[in-house]
């Protein structure tokens, strides 16, 4: 839980308790998903007021993370394909395609054992 204390976003920290001064509070996961968006929320008069939908931005964490995380994999050249197995490219290719349908789905795909 976070804590919003005079317009200010403050995280617990053992031994001290905000619940006394705090206006608002916000979940974690929340928190998370917003404070990496500084257009996504603003604190007015002591209070968190979205202003993107949280699926809008889950939906860009998951453009992201298959960005760094499929993109980098799947942009490799011809050789490196053609060493792959038949098996190894239908299963890539499956993994791709969940990677593509993410954003919609909400589901960021388990990467092949044999990627590393």
């Amino acid at each position: 839980m976070y804590y919003i204390i005079d317009n200010e976003v403050y995280a617990p920290y053992e031994g001290h308790d905000f619940d006394g001064r705090a206006t608002d509070t916000i979940d974690d996961g929340v928190w998370e998903l917003y404070s990496q968006d500084e257009s996504s929320y603003k604190i007015e008069d002591g209070k968190f007021i979205a202003l993107k939908q949280q699926a809008e931005l889950e939906a860009a964490a998951l453009r992201a993370r298959r960005e760094t995380e499929c993109f980098s994999v799947v942009d490799r050249g011809g050789f490196w394909y053609g060493k792959l197995t038949e098996e190894q490219k239908t299963e890539l290719s499956a993994w791709y395609e969940a990677w593509l349908d993410a954003p919609a789905t909400g589901v960021a795909p388990q990467k092949p054992e044999w990627l590393g």
